[in-house]
Formats: structure tokens, sequence, C-alpha cells
């Protein structure tokens, strides 16, 4: 693993799109694995493309890495042949000045307390149990689903109003617009929350979304969080289940 400060040039640049010449930082990663085919490679950025078994896990998934370096304005290399490992470059866009440290948003944080129940919905462990917890400890009563599937079951047998649901736009099952639909049959009342961390290319972010949604993208901020719940809540539903 090495750091380093790297001028993009023009030819560089029009060959990953978006990206512009100037003064970049990047974090290149080696290994000595088994290395990838070509046919591998041009999938290995696709949401859900793996080639472990089931069970096994991926981590956190090259497509959300994708996303969250295109989205802070670089790109992702890789080089690879079958028996001679991979090379990752992460090219960053290098900041000319240390910002100013900003103090931590406790005091906003709590402004942001709400009520009701939420199914929260997401397929990645880590992010389900951050979400849950952040909810949780501000006031919200918190149903946690890893897929849709479980989503469902869970809505079929809550007695209480499921007052919004918070799901990823895309799950291996179903996707969020799917399932959005499909619990509403039971609560039509219900708000619903999208969020995305697959942010190079907007309709892939946002295709089968109903107009007008609420929509968070990935990565964001505690604060962020909880702010775009509690507007998106809005005044609590008191409609019964159907």
């Amino acid at each position: 693993m090495e750091t380093c400060n790297i001028e993009v040039n023009p030819a560089f640049a029009r060959q990953h799109p978006g990206l512009i010449p100037g003064k970049y930082v990047r974090l290149r990663v080696v290994d000595t694995g088994r290395g990838m085919s070509p046919e591998v490679m041009a999938k290995i950025f696709e949401p859900f493309f793996t080639t472990k078994q089931a069970g096994v896990g991926g981590g956190l998934g090259l497509s959300a890495v994708y996303g969250i370096v295109k989205q802070s304005g670089g790109c992702v290399t890789v080089e690879s042949e079958p028996g001679k490992g991979a090379a990752f470059g992460i090219y960053l866009p290098h900041a000319p000045e240390i910002p100013e440290r900003r103090i931590a948003e406790p005091a906003v944080l709590e402004s942001q307390t709400g009520q009701g129940t939420v199914l929260l919905v997401e397929d990645e462990p880590v992010v389900l149990r951050l979400a849950r917890d952040l909810l949780a400890e501000n006031g919200y009563r918190v149903l946690a689903a890893s897929s849709g599937s479980d989503a469902l079951s869970i809505a079929r047998k809550e007695t209480e109003t499921i007052h919004m649901l918070i799901t990823d736009v895309v799950m291996p099952e179903m996707s969020g617009p799917e399932l959005a639909d499909r619990i509403r049959k039971l609560w039509p009342a219900m708000r619903v929350l999208y969020m995305s961390g697959y942010t190079d290319d907007e309709m892939l972010c946002r295709k089968g979304l109903p107009e007008n949604s609420a929509f968070l993208q990935k990565p964001f901020t505690p604060h962020q969080f909880l702010q775009k719940a509690r507007t998106t809540l809005g005044t609590k539903p008191v409609r019964e289940r159907v």
C-alpha cells in the first residue's frame, strides 16, 4: 500500500470521464492474489457482482467504493492479470490547504429527535446497525431488516402503525420502490425515504423512484440522516393498517 502526490495530465483525464486535470493524491493498493481475467474486471464495479460463493461476504463492495470516490471528484483504476494479483489506484483531488477544524454538531443532532415507528431496510450489516442505533437513540421505534423479504415479513406481522420506511434503492431481492409499493398495500399512509450509495450515474440512483421521492445520498453524516428522516416523516400519520 502506498500514497503519493500525482499530477493528472489531460490524456489520463480523458480516459476517466469526469476527472479534471490537476493535482491529486493517489492511494495504491497491490496484492499478490489470483488476479482477474478481463471479463471479470469489466464487471467489478457493478452492484452485486461477485465471484465469491454465497455466504462468504463481499466487504464494502467495489461499486460503493467507486461511487464514493467519484462523488469526491476522483476515480478508481485497476490493473490485473490471472495469476499476477491486482493493483487498485484511488485518485482524490489534492486539498491545497488544511481546512479549519469544525466543532461537532451535538446541539444540532439533539434537535433532530423524533417519534414514530420506522422500518429500516439495508443489506449492508454495518450501515444497518449504525442507522438503527442512530434512530433509536433519537426517539424512534426501529424495526430493522436486512432484505426486502425480511421487511415484508415484519410489515405483515406488525400490529402498531409503521409510520416510515427507510430503504436502500438497490437491493439483491427487490428494489426499494418495489418494496415500498408492496408494504404500502398494508400501510397506505406510510412515508418513504430512499437512500443509495451509487452516485456516478444519477439514473442508477433514481431509476424507478416515484416523482418527488424523498432521497438521501450516501455517504451522509448523522445530522443529515436524522434531519432527512424527520423532514420526510413530518407530522406523524395516524391512519391504521388496511
